[in-house]
């Protein structure tokens, strides 16, 4: 092989400097880091903010029963309708929608009652909120309250279910058509001014029986 005269036995590499400039440095790096986590939990904590505000001003729908029996506002448009069979073993109509998240369930069952039954409201009511408390493992009943709504008798049930949910109860009874408007939820209890309005806005048609 020929001689290459640039070519020098006793060379050795020598190791190369990194250039000034050329990686990120630690602190560089942490800085870049901690910062898109603060970008984040404020985009969170945004959020979560955000959320409790919807959760807290619905925009409600107005609603009004085919038959023009009564008439609502729920906190989410389409409410759906149900048919079943309640605590009290009566079969009933019902319009629900279901809200937020965990979903929340706003409620107006209609069931049918006997003209005798519907002479004596407060007996009917509290009959209907026993079996209403016995209904499912782990219910306590927490107040039951006798009022007025739109200026018919009526009757309020507050039950904890299990750790968190609540539910709140409105009996009202309006000829031999009795309402129960409620909200069934793990996020929402009897003081939550979204219950407070659902409840408080149920306006029931030909008010003939129950009056005070």
């Amino acid at each position: 092989m020929p001689s290459d005269p640039d070519f020098d036995p006793g060379f050795e590499p020598r190791p190369r400097k990194p250039k000034a400039g050329g990686g990120p440095s630690t602190l560089k790096v942490l800085v870049i880091v901690f910062g898109i986590l603060g970008i984040l939990g404020c985009l969170t904590c945004g959020g979560l903010i955000g959320y409790g505000a919807y959760l807290s001003q619905p925009s409600w729908t107005p609603y009004a029963s085919p038959d023009g029996a009564f008439a609502a506002k729920f906190p989410k448009a389409d409410p759906k309708a149900e048919t079943g069979t309640g605590p009290d073993r009566r079969s009933y109509t019902s319009v629900e929608v279901k809200y937020g998240f965990p979903p929340s369930k706003f409620f107006v069952r209609t069931a049918t009652v006997t003209p005798a039954e519907a002479r004596n409201p407060e007996t009917l009511y509290n009959a209907v909120a026993d079996a209403w408390a016995k209904d499912g493992t782990r219910t306590t009943e927490t107040s039951r309250d006798p009022g007025t709504h739109k200026g018919t008798k009526c009757l309020d049930l507050v039950l904890a279910r299990g750790s968190d949910k609540v539910i709140t109860l409105r009996f009202v009874l309006v000829g031999t058509k009795l309402y129960t408007v409620g909200v069934d939820s793990d996020i929402f209890d009897e003081t939550d001014p979204p219950v407070i309005e659902f409840l408080d806005g149920f306006e029931p048609k030909a008010a003939t029986a129950g009056k005070k």
